[in-house]
């Protein structure tokens, strides 16, 4: 009997030997690749069959956070540096336009300081003097444009920066003291050299639209009034349309002149109505955008 209790204990014993075996192979085991986190928790995944992950330290996971988000602020950061250099290139680039006008604003704000005109003084050598390029212009016209920026003179240039042409580069205005929309005179960046383009003065003045068209309005003497509409030709401004009205002093009425990429002369062919012509006078005076401003 008692080898029966016997034999029967020793089989017991044996399964649960045999059953705690099994349960220590089904327990998690620790990866070969295991990782620490900063505290020194261990990464615990389950076996290699399965890609879940069972356990994740917090301290890891706070530094996966903060690794991913820490990418993220430096994304972030880098977008916003790409927006500023993007600006400052912007900036830079109209900064460097204005400082390249510069020896004209000086010559502008010593001629409208000056307080005295004629003869004494010459701006259109100051401006040759500061590298200025005013090759392309009538010296006499020039003259009388500085004669009159020094007797209407307030001590102070007035000038702005306006893309005239569109091309995503600023021109230098001159600007009347008196008169908010009238252009006394237009300087250009050819080659990155201030160019003299237009030089106006009270008998000869230049108005814009703001879509690329230069107006220039002129009395040729007391009975001659003409309007020429002008645009940038990557050279020069060209007229594309001009309209013209002159008194016949033997009728003492007007008569009425348009013509097309030319001034008009009075010649029979370039005759138009008077309807013709104060409709584009109209329409092109009304279209005159404000230019005046102080120091830019």
């Amino acid at each position: 009997m008692k080898r029966k209790i016997y034999g029967l204990t020793a089989v017991l014993v044996a399964l649960m030997l045999m059953l705690s075996s099994c349960t220590m192979l089904n327990r998690p085991t620790e990866d070969s690749s295991e990782a620490s986190s900063g505290s020194g928790i261990k990464i615990i995944v389950k076996d290699p069959e399965s890609s879940e992950t069972t356990g994740q330290s917090e301290s890891s996971g706070t530094e996966g956070s903060s690794g991913s988000g820490g990418e993220s602020s430096t994304q972030t950061e880098s977008s916003e540096s790409s927006t500023e250099n993007t600006d400052s290139s912007t900036d830079g680039t109209t900064d460097n336009t204005r400082d390249l006008f510069q020896p004209v604003i000086d010559v502008y704000q010593i001629v409208c300081s000056t307080g005295f005109g004629g003869d004494e003084f010459d701006g259109i050598d100051l401006l040759r003097e500061n590298g200025v390029d005013v090759s392309r212009m009538d010296e006499t016209l020039v003259e009388m444009h500085f004669f009159e920026q020094i007797l209407g003179s307030n001590g102070e240039a007035h000038y702005t920066f306006m893309d005239i042409d569109g091309d995503g580069v600023e021109e230098l205005l001159i600007t009347s003291l008196y008169y908010e929309r009238e252009i006394n005179a237009l300087f250009m960046l050819v080659n990155d050299i201030p160019t003299m383009l237009l030089a106006g003065w009270s008998r000869s003045s230049y108005y814009t639209d703001g879509y690329g068209h230069i107006f220039h309005t002129a009395s040729l003497d007391a009975a001659t009034y003409y309007v020429s509409k002008m645009y940038y030709n990557g050279d020069s401004f060209v007229i594309s349309e001009s309209i013209m009205s002159v008194m016949n002093y033997e009728t003492t009425e007007y008569e009425y002149y348009y013509a097309v990429e030319r001034l008009p002369e009075m010649k029979p062919e370039d005759s138009c109505p008077e309807e013709q012509f104060r409709d584009l006078y109209n329409s092109w005076t009304d279209s005159f955008i404000t230019v005046l401003a102080a120091n830019g």
